[in-house]
């Protein structure tokens, strides 16, 4: 070896990374990064973390609970808000990270007003349990209270609205899409 040579290598500890070699390992830890960020988000939409909502001051309105089956299997609530002699018939649902209570005085202002009207709670919210499906489930069970409610009375002939805040007026959307016998939709999203 000459001299020369060995002036110009380094010892292998000195070395330094190349730059594709850097620009990699930034893009790995990065890419990391990213995949763990998305999986948190993911599972903090999904099952919404249950802020208590304020009961009203005034007294909850007189209401019945029922107990429909969805069409996978799982059990929820529904409250009813009935009448003597109904005008026809409501469905509401609430938003996002809310619960029945948000539509609760709506319902008894319905009530007042000579309309049935039935209130659930969307999967993942208030008391109910489950993951937010943003939609896919929480539409087959408004469709599963929708059937559940003509077949208690079939001899009743009412009309049928259904009313939704901002996630619950998406739900409400696809259900009055795939049920026939739905007259009426009231949706407000904000």
């Amino acid at each position: 070896r000459s001299v020369g040579d060995l002036a110009v290598r380094q010892p292998a500890a000195v070395r330094t990374l190349s730059y594709p070699v850097a620009v990699w390992w930034f893009l790995g830890v990065m890419g990391i990064s990213l995949v763990s960020w998305g999986v948190v988000s993911a599972r903090r939409a999904l099952y919404p973390a249950r802020h208590p909502v304020p009961l009203p001051s005034a007294p909850l309105p007189s209401s019945t609970t029922h107990v429909v089956t969805a069409t996978d299997g799982t059990l929820f609530n529904v409250q009813l808000f009935e009448t003597s002699s109904p005008r026809g018939r409501l469905l509401l649902c609430h938003g996002y990270y809310a619960d029945r209570h948000q539509v609760a005085g709506i319902a008894e202002g319905l009530r007042e007003r000579g309309y049935e009207a039935a209130l659930f709670e969307l999967r993942g919210h208030g008391e109910r349990s489950g993951p937010c499906t943003f939609g896919v489930w929480e539409t087959e069970d408004a469709i599963a209270v929708l059937e559940w409610w003509a077949s208690r009375d079939p001899a009743r002939k009412l009309a049928i609205g259904v009313l939704g805040l901002s996630m619950g007026a998406a739900v409400m959307c696809q259900a009055a899409a795939r049920v026939p016998h739905v007259a009426a939709t009231l949706d407000t999203v904000g």
